[in-house]
């Protein structure tokens, strides 16, 4: 009488002797190139921390990129913001003074000597402005800084002037 034939004669090796089935041979060239594999593949813990190391540099450079950038473009934006309120300031101090000129009147002496100064004034911010080099973002931030205080200064003594 014959046994009968096992579920999975893959699994079972009694079965596959009963059956006559051979198991198929591991090639060992597959065998040399996948341990090959394996070990060229793992990291040591070095090689890993190195990696890591070079990874950490690489977004630092590209987050200072970003960042000298858009600080640079900040910059520029306030350049010529700042440009156009002189500009703006020195039209208002030509107007003050043909105003005068059209009624006949003559300036206080006081006024005068303001008018005078905040025209000098703002001559100097405008060559300040264009001679300033983007010497690094912590010397521009303090020139943004300083540069407002004296924009607003000027307006202060504009508005002296027109009262």
């Amino acid at each position: 009488m014959k046994k009968p034939a096992c579920k999975n004669p893959r699994l079972d090796t009694k079965c596959r002797r009963r059956l006559g089935v051979k198991a198929p041979k591991v090639n060992s060239d597959l065998i040399k190139c996948l341990a090959l594999m394996l070990l060229f593949s793992c990291n040591s813990p070095e090689r890993r921390e190195q990696n890591q190391v070079r990874q950490t540099e690489k977004d630092l450079r590209m987050v200072q990129k970003e960042d000298s950038s858009s600080y640079f473009k900040e910059l520029q934006q306030f350049k010529k913001t700042a440009k156009g309120r002189l500009n703006d300031n020195q039209v208002r101090l030509d107007k003050i003074q043909n105003a005068h000129v059209e009624k006949g009147k003559e300036l206080k002496p006081r006024s005068r000597k303001t008018l005078a100064d905040t025209q000098l004034q703002i001559a100097l911010l405008l060559k300040r402005l264009d001679e300033f080099n983007e010497e690094g973002k912590d010397n521009a931030e303090k020139f943004m800084r300083d540069f407002q205080k004296d924009m607003n200064d000027l307006d202060t003594s504009i508005q002296s002037i027109e009262k």
